[in-house]
């Protein structure tokens, strides 16, 4: 179970790497977007941007929640 759960939370983490990196490009292709006048184009890759970076946060509430109950469960004693 806590191999389990170890691997949970490294998932978890590449997880939430994958969604901040897919914010980035996302961020700059609408800036380039915008620097181009195609506004259009541009607030699509907003409504990407803001997908991305709230599954990211959503993401991170998991892997602290999973953090917590893995330090409540497997804790060492001092």
């Amino acid at each position: 179970m806590r191999l389990k759960a170890l691997e949970a939370l490294r998932n978890l983490s590449h997880q939430i790497i994958a969604a901040e990196a897919l914010a980035t490009q996302a961020d700059q292709l609408g800036a380039a977007a915008h620097d181009a006048g195609d506004t259009e184009r541009a607030d699509a890759f907003r409504q990407r941007v803001r997908h991305h970076r709230i599954r990211s946060m959503a993401l991170q509430g998991e892997f602290d929640a999973l953090k917590q109950r893995y330090a409540e469960t497997y804790q060492t004693a001092p």
